[in-house]
């Protein structure tokens, strides 16, 4: 198949996805949280949103390894994405620590370990925030000064 119908199709799909949600998501809204719509419990929308996720898990997976068969080369930029992820990760591990007291977390009903996890997480949402933020500036300016 050639590029141009392969995205073509993959344009109409995720068409279709997104029209079902915008649906699921306005019976949700109009219905409430806890009510049966046409007939159908509100579980019908944590089923649909689980295929989403499975959906969207698979394509996060296929496209990376589909890119690879047409660009070989672009292997290596993918190696450093992973790289930086993998080293952000750490630094955030090895930043974050349990700040809590042995009576919160008791409070909390949470391990030492859960909030040393947590605040890792926490810290590499932050970097990644503050890394998108600066690729969004710099590329603005970017093409600011190279017109």
């Amino acid at each position: 198949m050639k590029q141009d119908t392969i995205s073509k199709i993959i344009n109409w799909v995720l068409y279709i996805l997104m029209g079902i949600s915008v649906v699921f998501g306005a019976l949700y809204y109009v219905n409430g949280v806890e009510t049966t719509v046409l007939g159908v419990n509100t579980s019908s929308f944590m089923r649909w949103a689980y295929i989403m996720l499975a959906i969207a898990i698979v394509v996060a997976l296929v496209s990376p390894i589909y890119g690879l068969i047409v660009d070989p080369k672009g292997l290596w930029k993918m190696v450093g994405a992973i790289a930086i992820f993998v080293v952000v990760g750490l630094i955030s591990y090895f930043a974050s620590g349990n700040s809590f007291t042995e009576r919160q977390l008791q409070d909390l009903n949470i391990t030492a370990t859960t909030s040393h996890y947590v605040g890792a997480g926490m810290l590499f949402t932050y970097v990644a925030l503050a890394g998108a933020i600066f690729a969004v500036l710099f590329s603005s300016i970017y093409k600011y000064f190279n017109k």
